[in-house]
């Protein structure tokens, strides 16, 4: 009897001690909480500093370059202010640029403009590699903050093979469900589960992360429905922008197979070589092009290729239409305002990230949306951007852009890279890039471009004083380090 009571004392010392732990704990993840605020960048403007939870390839920013120095966002609104959040991957972090030539640069000023006489904040929530699982974390993070607006532009990273969390939703709906119902109600997981991967990846000195790739069938739909349906619970008003991509991207682009670049098919270099010569209509050329690839023997790759994009913008739609948010059609929208009506170097810097006109023509889609949620009045009709109206937000970038559209070239991408390539040596020169510190990159533009050039049998078109180091240029080279590549050097 003494045993069975003593071993029951036992129990319910075990069980107060664990309760009282856990409670101490949580309190102390909550008061510490505010020291991960969104860092101030300029008046009305922050952006993320926290860690990729789950990404494509792991946790590649390593803690150190999540410096949390700076002014905080406040919890509390100051009355009448609008917050506004925007999630995402590289492109609403600004890439191939920074922060000061993304779509939360350009809302804030555009909601300036058509909201006068408010406070207004934005948040840019981009991070470069995220994906949907990664995204979820940060919008329970987010909550502390009273959002008016969440906005989200992503979901192109999510794909077969993707890393275990991204794979719960589909594998184990029920654990998930129930593993998402605690996290939202402790900040004691949420740190751990947001901060855990990378404090293991610095544990196991790992050098390079590779995740699981256990996800038989992609999830995004299954992920864009739980993203909306969380966004709804915390904001009045939510905004989904389709994904784009160039459509460029569904030609010979040598995926993956970079060695392929300087063996060109005749069909690749006639292309490329209308690209580059000013008097060619590139955009009736592709459209052409993509158009006989339709009908040919390669019509189920091409297909493939195509869906991609149409099938993360159906199901955006669809998870808009269901839970209530705003949707923007960002993909018809663009190929209206193109040339000939096909996406490809108006707005694209490459396959994926969008030159500062597209990140605008965002930015003033969504600002108008936004005004019209907020006033009750109509919406109005959105114009192009011009090239000037981006030249001031260019100009503010600390970076280049160069190392991420020069990779481009490692994934065999050269046809869908030349936009960038051309936008970066147009909008950077000498006294500007001798000023920001990044000649050299500039330099590596022109070099590209050259190459390209050549291999596209046409003339190199260099300064004579570049000759010399283009006998040696090779694109496949690794001429930047990882870091370097998102600038944060």
């Amino acid at each position: 009897m003494k045993a069975g009571t003593s071993l029951k004392n036992k129990l319910i010392l075990t069980s107060v001690s664990l309760v009282v732990t856990l409670s101490v704990l949580e309190i102390a993840a909550r008061l510490y909480m505010p020291h991960l605020a969104p860092v101030f960048i300029r008046e009305g403007l922050y952006t993320n500093k926290l860690p990729l939870v789950t990404s494509t390839g792991g946790p590649p920013i390593a803690l150190k370059h999540l410096s949390r120095k700076g002014v905080k966002l406040n919890e509390n609104k100051k009355e009448g202010e609008i917050r506004v959040f925007i999630l995402g991957e590289s492109s609403v972090e600004g890439s191939p640029f920074d922060i000061h030539a993304s779509i939360a640069a350009m809302l804030l000023d555009r909601l300036r403009e058509s909201l006068p006489g408010r406070e207004i904040t934005v948040v840019n929530m981009g991070r470069s590699s995220s994906v949907s699982a990664n995204v979820y974390y940060y919008l329970l993070y987010i909550s502390r903050y009273s959002p008016d607006f969440i906005v989200f532009y992503m979901g192109m990273n999510d794909t077969v093979g993707m890393p275990g969390e991204q794979c719960m939703p589909l594998l184990h709906p029920d654990i998930h469900g129930f593993w998402r119902g605690l996290v939202e109600h402790s900040w004691l997981l949420w740190l751990t589960r947001t901060y855990g991967p990378q404090f293991f990846w610095l544990a196991t000195d790992k050098k390079d992360w590779n995740p699981p790739t256990d996800c038989p069938a992609p999830t995004f739909d299954l992920w864009f429905d739980i993203l909306v349906k969380t966004a709804r619970a915390i904001a009045p008003g939510v905004i989904v922008v389709n994904p784009v991509r160039s459509s460029a991207a569904v030609m010979e682009e040598n995926w993956m197979f970079p060695e392929n670049l300087p063996n060109m098919s005749r069909t690749y270099k006639e292309l490329l070589a209308c690209e580059l010569t000013e008097e060619c209509d590139y955009s009736a050329r592709l459209k052409e092009s993509i158009m006989q690839m339709s009908s040919s023997k390669d019509e189920g790759h091409f297909n493939a290729r195509e869906d991609q994009i149409f099938i993360r913008a159906s199901a955006w739609k669809k998870a808009a239409v269901n839970s209530g948010a705003e949707h923007i059609e960002l993909d018809k929208i663009f190929e209206s305002a193109s040339k000939h009506n096909i996406l490809a170097g108006e707005f694209f810097a490459d396959w994926l990230h969008l030159l500062p006109r597209g990140y605008l023509f965002i930015a003033r889609l969504v600002g108008e949306r936004i005004r019209t949620m907020a006033t009750g009045l109509p919406e109005r009709p959105v114009g192009t951007p011009k090239p000037e109206d981006v030249k001031r937000y260019v100009e503010a970038c600390a970076v280049s852009g160069v190392p991420i559209i020069m990779s481009q070239f490692k994934f065999g991408l050269a046809l869908t890279a030349v936009p960038g390539l051309k936008f970066i040596v147009e909008s950077f020169p000498k006294e500007i890039c001798e000023k920001k510190g990044f000649c050299e990159e500039v330099e590596l533009a022109e070099l590209a471009l050259g190459w390209l050039r050549v291999k596209a049998g046409l003339e190199h078109g260099l300064r004579p004083e570049l000759l010399e180091k283009f006998r040696d240029f090779d694109p496949l080279k690794d001429y930047f380090s990882k870091d370097r590549m998102f600038g944060r050097d």
